[in-house]
Formats: C-alpha cells, structure tokens, sequence
C-alpha cells in the first residue's frame, strides 16, 4: 500500500474510527467505559465473551475485539483490545467459525445419536446454543444470556426435560449449575 493509498482509506473513515487509529484498547480495571460508538457497531462475528468481529456503521472499518482478563490477585486486569483488521481478513475468519461450527455441530449430532429424536423446538434450541458457544460444557448463566424469548422464561423446565432424558447432565460447581451435553462419548 503506497502512503497515498493509506492516507485516502484514513479519509474514509469516520470520525471515530480515525480518532480510533489501527489499535485501541478499554482498561476496566481502570474504570475505562467502552465508547457509545462501539455499541453501535455491526457484530459480523460473536465468539462470546471473550472475542469477536465488530463493523463501524458509519465508515465500515473492521476490528477484532479480543478481551484479556488476567485474574491476578495484585496485578489483575480486563482489557478489550480491538486491532483493524481488513475485510478479506475478516471474511476469512468468519468462513473459518462457520466451519467449525458446522463441524462441532455435527460432533454434538453424532454424540447424541439417536437421543435427539423427537425434541421440541425450545429444546433444540439450547443443544443449538451449545453449537453457539462450540462448548459441551456451559454454565447457566451462558445459557440465558444466549436464549431468547418464549426459552428464556421456561429455561430451567427444558433443562430439567433434557436432563431427564440423559441428554444433558446436570453439574454443580459451588454456586454454578454446569451443564454438559451427554451422549455417547
């Protein structure tokens, strides 16, 4: 890219993005709140919590969010770091996810077998959250934070129902449920 083509794609951002730079990051340790303008960003890829693709609405400049969180006792962090990427790259890392999520909803199918048959929808619902988040293994808060309505309000009734039926196994760990999908491992 020759120094002309850099400053003509920096022209095309908008305010924020160019005030933003390549590289910006949100210390909560310290307090920092994330800007409004993230809010208002299009998610082209939500791997969870901890990382993801965000699109600016305005001027289409592409980030990857990766979120660091350091539990150290005395020197502790949570840091959002979010680094342009380009859309090439981007649309490589969301082939990628679709991918291997096709590939681990496939595992969690051939693990339940023929269990599966015959569930309702809110119950292929939280097996397809499972498929979401590319874990067999979610806490019940991740579960709710991921189902929608009518779900969310009759979420532990389903979970009971799939329990029973040896699909998913119920998990205490202190004061979180966990629950694992079951099947033929």
């Amino acid at each position: 890219m020759t120094k002309s083509d850099s400053g003509s794609k920096i022209a095309l951002k908008c305010e924020f993005c160019r005030r933003a730079g390549s590289y910006f990051s949100i210390d909560y340790g310290r307090d920092e709140l994330p800007p409004d303008e993230i809010r208002k960003f299009k998610i082209l890829l939500d791997k969870g919590f901890y990382r993801s693709v965000l699109q600016c609405r305005k001027c289409k400049t592409i980030f990857s969010r990766v979120r660091q969180i350091d539990n150290e006792i005395v020197y502790g962090s949570d840091i959002d770091e979010f680094t342009e990427i380009s859309e090439a790259r981007a649309g490589e890392m969301i082939r990628f996810e679709k991918e291997q999520k096709k590939l681990f909803a496939s595992e969690i199918r051939r693990r339940l077998g023929t269990l599966a048959r015959n569930l309702s929808k809110p119950e292929k619902e939280i097996i397809n959250i499972f498929t979401l988040y590319m874990k067999d293994s979610l806490s019940i808060y991740e579960l709710k934070e991921k189902a929608m309505e009518p779900l969310k309000s009759n979420l532990l009734e389903h979970l009971d129902f799939l329990v029973d039926r040896g699909i998913l196994k119920r998990v205490a760990n202190g004061v979180i449920t966990n629950y694992l999908v079951n099947g033929n491992r």
